[in-house]
């Protein structure tokens, strides 16, 4: 409960990186500007900020963090967005999960 996998084109990386270049460049074509979301590793979609948690009486004190390798990282979880870059996309919407304990949207 509360996964998102039921919103992506497909379980394999290839296969949702080329639709998503596809769509990417359909949209484009018509003059639309195309998001890419949620970069990366938005896999929680329950209880992900710490207000939704509270609403059901959970005492989180921050948001869920997605813990993945740095391998499946890059071979799972980074070659649509990557396919999406090369498509020309025209936006990217960060993930609100932590990753690895950090924000998607924090550097150092």
């Amino acid at each position: 409960e509360g996964g998102r996998n039921w919103e992506g084109f497909a379980a394999d990386p290839m296969l949702t990186g080329v639709a998503m270049a596809e769509t990417i460049k359909g949209m484009q074509d018509t003059g639309i500007i195309a998001s890419a979301k949620h970069f990366i590793g938005n896999e929680q979609e329950r209880f992900r900020q710490v207000g939704e948690a509270a609403q059901y009486g959970y005492n989180i004190s921050d948001t869920l963090s997605a813990n993945i390798n740095d391998r499946t990282l890059h071979e799972m979880y980074l070659w649509p967005f990557a396919d999406a870059v090369r498509a020309g996309v025209g936006s990217i919407l960060y993930s609100y999960t932590q990753i690895n304990n950090s924000y998607g949207y924090q550097n150092s």
